[in-house]
């Protein structure tokens, strides 16, 4: 017996089944359905034609010329950073080998007063005629030296590797932290316990503050260097990749570059003494936050010498009764945790990096406990943040348009927290230091 069409509304037997959908279907309903198949297929036929003719549009050249223009400023910011260093070890060379000469010069001085002196009186003994001959003979053999070679200059081999710039198709997928993934480790490092967790991180490799000691980990997380830090206590940390140096912020309002091979630290003198509080750097320039209500923020010029160019007051900085506890860079935005006064609502607010005007602002479910409490924050893929509070141990995880993803408490509290390349999240618990691989 004839099945009636499936059609809800039809009262006609079906007159064939339908084999792409396999339904039942009277005459006119086969042909209405194959007539809307037909137009998708026209549909379908209109939008790759139009999708062909926008590749047509697309003018692949200018796409390259604007990564091109990337690394362009790559190469200048390289041979700017190479000339600068070239210059200031000129000088080092010069003053070097003039207070070298001035030395020997001196020694040659001393040994003369002392034969003239001796010349005049009488009495001269053997061992003080031997003394002078020794001191003569050795003045001559390091003269000699210098004469010959002058002072020894060592160039260790400029090292660039490949993974110094990645070619990577953009991808357009959200990031997202698995809850999961939080719950172990996938390795631990153990340390003496101490008030200091600072960070700070560039592609290659990470420096961590364990106790009194700057530790500086690769790729693998193998410790390539450890150095004792013997200044004051460390507010802050940023990578500066036009200086190839990390920089370091301190409670006794001085300003520090450390260099990444040899953990080397200099004093930046260029920077005035403030009560600084915060860090970050861009490819072109510094920005360092005061320690207090009603924060300034200052950005200085990296190259070709450390200098300031502008300074934000309240209220474009911030509100009067508002302070800044956490400043960070990423693509021309900087990232600020804005606290109202104490107790009140601290908010993350991004901004133009040139104009320092607002792009959006996320109130957070946090109510800080002390006057200036750790709160830090980091930038993720796709443009999104992370934001770290260590009274709450909470992970406040925000997208590109400033909505909140996800909340987590970190068990066992947390000190502070990072990240390290696009999938390493490192928290540092005082006591050990915990890494996340996050895919």
């Amino acid at each position: 017996m004839s099945q009636l069409c499936v059609v809800p509304t039809c009262k006609f037997k079906s007159s064939t089944l339908c084999l792409c959908c396999l339904k039942n279907l009277c005459d006119d309903h086969l042909k209405e359905h194959n007539d809307l198949i037909r137009i998708g297929f026209e549909c379908l036929k209109e939008e790759m034609m139009n999708l062909n003719e926008e590749m047509k549009m697309i003018d692949l050249e200018k796409l390259i010329d604007v990564q091109r223009e990337k690394l362009d400023q790559w190469k200048e910011n390289c041979h700017e950073i190479i000339e600068c260093y070239y210059k200031q070890k000129c000088d080092e060379l010069q003053q070097f080998s003039r207070e070298k000469f001035e030395k020997q010069r001196k020694e040659l001085n001393q040994i003369e007063t002392s034969i003239n002196n001796y010349h005049q009186n009488e009495t001269i003994f053997r061992k003080d005629l031997q003394s002078l001959r020794l001191s003569l003979y050795d003045l001559r053999q390091e003269i000699d030296q210098f004469k010959r070679k002058g002072i020894q200059v060592t160039i260790q081999p400029f090292l660039l590797n490949n993974q110094s710039i990645s070619i990577e198709d953009s991808k357009p997928n959200a990031f997202h932290i698995n809850r999961a993934v939080l719950t172990s480790p996938d390795r631990t490092i153990e340390c003496t316990d101490g008030w200091q967790s600072e960070f700070a991180s560039n592609d290659r490799s990470i420096l961590i503050t364990l106790a009194d000691n700057l530790c500086l980990f690769d790729r693998n997380l193998t410790l390539i260097k450890q150095s004792p830090w013997p200044f004051e206590g460390i507010y802050d940390m940023c990578w500066s990749s036009t200086l190839a140096s990390f920089i370091v912020v301190t409670e006794k309002k001085r300003v520090y570059r450390i260099n990444e091979v040899t953990l080397a630290t200099e004093r930046i003198y260029g920077i005035e003494e403030k009560d600084w509080l915060a860090c970050t750097c861009s490819e072109a320039y510094l920005y360092l936050t005061t320690h207090e209500i009603g924060t300034d923020i200052f950005q200085y010029k990296l190259l070709p010498l450390i200098r300031p160019v502008k300074q934000w007051q309240p209220p474009f900085s911030c509100k009067p009764h508002e302070s800044i506890h956490t400043i960070r860079s990423k693509d021309r935005t900087l990232a600020l945790i804005i606290r109202e006064s104490l107790g009140g609502v601290i908010n993350i607010e991004l901004r133009s990096a040139a104009t320092l005007n607002r792009l959006w602002s996320l109130p957070l479910d946090i109510r800080s406990s002390g006057l200036w409490s750790r709160i830090n924050c980091c930038s993720l893929q796709y443009n999104e943040w992370l934001v770290v509070h260590a009274a709450s141990s909470r992970l406040f995880h925000i997208d590109k348009e400033g909505q909140l993803k996800f909340v987590h408490e970190y068990q066992p509290k947390l000190n502070n927290a990072t990240m390290f390349g696009s999938n390493t999240l490192v928290i540092h618990l005082g006591s050990k230091v915990h890494f996340h691989q996050l895919s």
